[in-house]
């Protein structure tokens, strides 16, 4: 049986949500290394060119930490789904067994077929009926 596994949707949801706090202190970084700069720079045509580099980057920043943070429910929102998914076929397969749950000895098995090579010789290990 096919059995799905929650652990690398559930471990990649902690790994956005470090990417999400990373980002956070990286904007955090980036905007105190640049305080007092502009005005330092008044005056000089570096300095809005500075300022708008800055304010791209706390974008960009920001957009990747929305991103992850968004990211992290939705990948444990799969674990969830294959796992109900998982219980949900297990209980399909329960009910076409006539015996039960797990049944005695495990799955029922199929009907019988006999093989027969086409030279018309009983394989080995086989009997004649």
């Amino acid at each position: 049986m096919l059995r799905h596994s929650a652990g690398p949707w559930i471990k990649a949801a902690g790994v956005a949500e470090s990417l999400q706090a990373g980002m956070g202190a990286a904007k955090g970084r980036l905007t105190t290394a640049h305080d007092g700069v502009s005005g330092a720079l008044r005056g000089l045509a570096c300095a809005a060119a500075l300022e708008a580099v800055l304010a791209s980057w706390e974008e960009r920043i920001g957009a990747v930490g929305d991103e992850c943070g968004a990211l992290a429910p939705a990948l444990r929102g799969v674990a969830e789904e294959q796992r109900e998914r998982d219980v949900r076929v297990k209980s399909s397969l329960d009910a076409l067994s006539p015996h039960g749950p797990g049944g005695p000895g495990g799955p029922v098995p199929g009907p019988r077929v006999d093989f027969r090579p086409s030279d018309g010789a009983v394989p080995s290990g086989s009997s004649t009926p």
